[in-house]
């Protein structure tokens, strides 16, 4: 149970990752290209939507729920040993 959540961590965190990096390239074309348009991950950036996994904010709501149940089945682990 804990290392099946530790690996939806890590395929969250890759996850975020790879979101990170569509904002940076769209923001790297920006920095080229001044007059040119705002990438569509760079607008989704700025606009906060739980809903929308293709994001950086949804990417990074992802991987704070899944930190969130990592640390609820590690508090649990060591509940257990120290009953046991």
């Amino acid at each position: 149970m804990y290392r099946q959540q530790l690996d939806r961590v890590d395929k969250a965190m890759n996850h975020l990752e790879t979101e990170v990096e569509a904002v940076r390239f769209d923001l790297n074309e920006a920095l080229a290209d001044p007059d040119g348009p705002l990438g569509d991950d760079l607008i989704a950036a700025g606009e906060y939507s739980r809903d929308s996994r293709k994001s950086l904010a949804g990417a990074l709501t992802t991987l704070n729920s899944e930190v969130m149940a990592l640390t609820v089945v590690k508090r649990h682990l060591a509940e257990v040993r120290h009953t046991v």
